[in-house]
């Protein structure tokens, strides 16, 4: 999965964009323990967490639009 601006909302959670076949570069929230996605959560969370451009979490939680 192709994604981009990755940044931590808080802790656990990552915000990004992915690029979704059908629709284009769509906002996504990758919490690891969701399993209702049409692919694998996790391994894209690991790899954003992984990934040293992924901004970290500065300790203040963004307001959800």
């Amino acid at each position: 999965m192709e994604y981009r601006n990755a940044r931590y909302f808080n802790e656990t959670i990552i915000d990004c964009e992915i690029n979704h076949p059908q629709y284009g570069w769509i906002p996504f929230t990758a919490d690891p323990k969701d399993t209702g996605a049409q692919f694998n959560v996790a391994t894209l969370y690991t790899r954003m967490a992984n990934d040293p451009a992924t901004i970290p979490w500065d300790g203040v939680t963004l307001p959800q639009e």
